[in-house]
């Protein structure tokens, strides 16, 4: 698979985002028009959630963190 990082992104943070330790559970995929009920939602049972990207049609790189 072909990652793509911006400059500013640190290593701890690439490593992170492929340890198989943390990488099940941690990203919820809800729709545009969803994203800020969710976000409501999950604040208030207490869960720490914060949006982070989006999602896009496949193209090259099929990963890219900025």
């Amino acid at each position: 698979m072909r990652r793509h990082y911006g400059e500013n992104v640190p290593a701890e943070i690439r490593t992170i985002l492929f340890d198989p330790q943390t990488a099940g559970g941690l990203l919820v995929s809800v729709g545009c028009s969803d994203t800020a009920s969710a976000l409501v939602a999950l604040t208030s049972a207490g869960v720490h959630a914060v949006e982070i990207g989006e999602v896009l049609p496949p193209g090259k790189p099929l990963i890219q963190v900025v």
